[in-house]
């Protein structure tokens, strides 16, 4: 899942490379940072971005988006074909400076990484400063990045049962040049601590983040006795290479960063996906709304956003027309469309609905009238399609 022309940026606490649930030739381990060393009171950046031996916060988050799929092995990524550039941030206790200079260096180092190399970029970052706090430096740094099509996704942060509902998003994750991320329960209820307000736009599924072994979010652990391990509880189905209590807004913040990324490998289909305006809107049109309490309104709202962010759906919305899924329009998705409407061809890819051209809410002749107009009589393309 995801293409080798996206890089998954992770701003984070350090990573690993040896882990056995992950493909190292996607780790771009050698264009990696430190920007603090093993000391955030003395920071000393070097090249080298790895994990500290008792901290694991940014290889759970690696492991959400990165860790491989269909191996027989712990558990699966969601973006695992993309290639990951791993930018350390805190010190390898997991102590966080907050001194602005070091976060803006970092996200400057994965723009100017993007820049110089050409490459599709979605960066991923479970951290940010309490509700009300800005830092203009950094505001204008994402400010370029989302003009140069690079999404920074944030986590909403943890202070939700502090402050009243509505007045408790971090920043950066309050600005509209991000995608501002919340937890919710696996059972669609809000997570109290869930940071709410003006800039939030979607939500994930997570754990409580506040005590050892209190989320259930599955993901990897540094290898054997490194990292959470034996502190945090192993899986009873794995070993400590993994961790099942993961949690927080941090474990959100990962899965929507790797759907954008699924997104941005469709560029070939839709190089529009590079426009940071036009992703930020499949993101929050995508997501399912009313899944959850009351708090859940219809529309946008301050706890939930739009709603619970959704891969198949946001998916689903850009690939219209590519009947094969193939990730190209041509005369071959007329003649599959065809065969599945006439001769009981073969099902449509992924699903019935990719069929639907002109965005109609039906799979019938007219779309394969509407693709023949595309593409041999200057028609208009298969828009995004938010009917489901």
């Amino acid at each position: 899942m995801g293409d080798s022309n996206v890089v998954v940026a992770i701003l984070d606490e350090g990573f690993i490379y040896n882990h056995e649930d992950l493909d190292v030739s996607k780790i771009l381990w050698s264009s990696g940072y430190d920007f603090v060393g093993d000391n955030y009171k003395t920071p000393h950046p070097d090249n080298n971005p790895i994990s500290g031996d008792s901290t694991n916060h940014g290889v759970a988050c690696q492991g959400i988006i990165c860790a491989g799929t269909n191996n027989q092995i712990g558990i699966s990524g969601i973006a695992p074909n993309c290639y990951f550039l791993p930018i350390k941030c805190a010190d390898d206790f997991g102590g966080w400076s907050w001194n602005p200079l070091i976060y803006e260096n970092a996200l400057s180092y994965a723009l100017h990484y993007s820049i110089n190399n050409g490459c599709s970029m979605v960066v991923s970052c479970s951290w940010g400063w309490p509700n009300g706090s800005f830092y203009s430096n950094i505001d204008s740094i994402i400010t370029v990045m989302a003009s140069w099509g690079i999404a920074c996704v944030f986590s909403t942060g943890n202070l939700g049962e502090y402050l009243p509902i509505g007045n408790t998003i971090k920043f950066p994750a309050s600005l509209p040049s991000t995608i501002g991320v919340g937890a919710i329960k696996k059972t669609g209820d809000h997570w109290a601590y869930s940071g709410s307000g003006e800039g939030i736009d979607v939500v994930a599924p997570s754990g409580y983040y506040r005590y050892y072994d209190a989320g259930d979010i599955m993901t990897l652990d540094q290898m054997g006795q490194l990292g959470w391990n034996p502190i945090y509880t192993a899986c009873a189905i794995t070993n400590d290479n993994y961790i099942c209590t993961f949690g927080g807004t941090s474990a959100a913040a990962p899965q929507v960063a790797s759907i954008i990324a699924l997104l941005k490998s469709e560029y070939s289909l839709r190089p529009e996906m590079e426009v940071f305006t036009i992703l930020k809107m499949v993101i929050d049109s995508s997501a399912m709304d009313g899944i959850g309490d009351n708090y859940d309104s219809v529309g946008w709202d301050p706890v939930y956003g739009y709603g619970l962010a959704n891969a198949f759906r946001a998916l689903l919305a850009v690939v219209r027309g590519d009947v094969n899924n193939d990730k190209i329009i041509n005369i071959i998705d007329i003649n599959y469309l065809l065969n599945f409407l006439y001769r009981n061809g073969p099902p449509l890819q992924p699903d019935v609905r990719v069929g639907d051209a002109d965005c109609d809410g039906r799979t019938v002749i007219l779309d394969v009238g509407y693709l023949i107009d595309y593409l041999y009589k200057g028609g208009p393309k298969p828009q995004i399609c938010f009917k489901y």
